[in-house]
């Protein structure tokens, strides 16, 4: 009666494991794409998706969010025009749109996304 029940629950637990590794072998492998894929300039429009965000802060400027394949890559706070006047401020929705798709550009481009001074002035001048 013992060894009857230890074949009984043997045979179950081989059962239970050959179930879950055939249930295992079954599911479909989503193909990993390497870090190199990502920087070819041929594949970047087809393997990422790019896209922004802006938001307005409370003193009247933009600052955007990109995201990459619904993750956060890049974050432009909304900041006021510096007393030096080398980073002005984004004070109009279409040139935070035209600062993010730049900045997305050069991402793509597999360049840092940061604005320089002389982007942020050339676009705000617009």
């Amino acid at each position: 009666m013992k060894r009857e029940l230890m074949k009984c629950s043997a045979c179950m637990v081989v059962s239970f494991v050959l179930l879950i590794l055939t249930a295992r072998s079954q599911q479909v492998q989503q193909p990993q794409a390497s870090a190199a894929q990502h920087m070819q300039p041929g594949n970047v429009s087809t393997c990422c998706a790019y896209r922004h965000i802006l938001f307005l802060a409370p003193n009247k400027v933009y600052g955007y969010n990109i995201l990459l394949n619904g993750k956060l890559v890049l974050y432009q706070p909304a900041t006021q025009q510096s007393t030096d006047k080398n980073m002005p401020a984004i004070t109009t929705k279409v040139r935070a749109d035209k600062a993010a798709a730049l900045a997305i550009e050069k991402l793509r481009r597999g360049i840092a996304g940061e604005l320089s001074p002389a982007e942020l002035s050339h676009i705000t001048r617009q």
